[in-house]
């Protein structure tokens, strides 16, 4: 196994994520083409986020929170972006951020952005 596969593998946030106790699983959320988005629900009132390029490029990409709210039907939770803020943390950059303001990222071809969102 690579170094850079052993990375992928035990990253700690990465794990936290697929193992937290919430037990659900995530959701497709946005399908805008290449680039598809994913929401888990985590523990605390916390989110994971996925954005998946699908594409052979990388493709910036920008996401208005306000713009789209956020229900899954087989969880029962939902999110107005309008109305609830969470602060963000990229998990594999460690750069921050707001469900403020939109997000503006760059995302690998065939790679993906994984944030984690906590309530403000």
């Amino acid at each position: 196994m690579s170094e850079a596969t052993r990375g992928i593998l035990t990253h700690r946030d990465m794990i936290a994520i697929h193992q937290d106790a919430l037990g659900i699983q995530a959701m497709k959320w946005l399908d805008e083409g290449d680039i598809e988005v994913y929401v888990k629900p985590l523990e605390r009132g916390e989110y994971a986020v996925l954005l998946l390029n699908r594409g052979d490029l990388a493709r910036n990409h920008r996401l208005d929170w306000s713009f789209h709210g956020m229900k899954d039907d087989l969880s029962g939770r939902s999110i107005d972006f309008g109305r609830e803020r969470f602060a963000w943390r990229d998990i594999w950059s460690g750069g921050i951020g707001s469900t403020a303001t939109a997000l503006a990222t760059s995302i690998p071809a065939h790679g993906v952005v994984v944030l984690r969102l906590s309530p403000r």
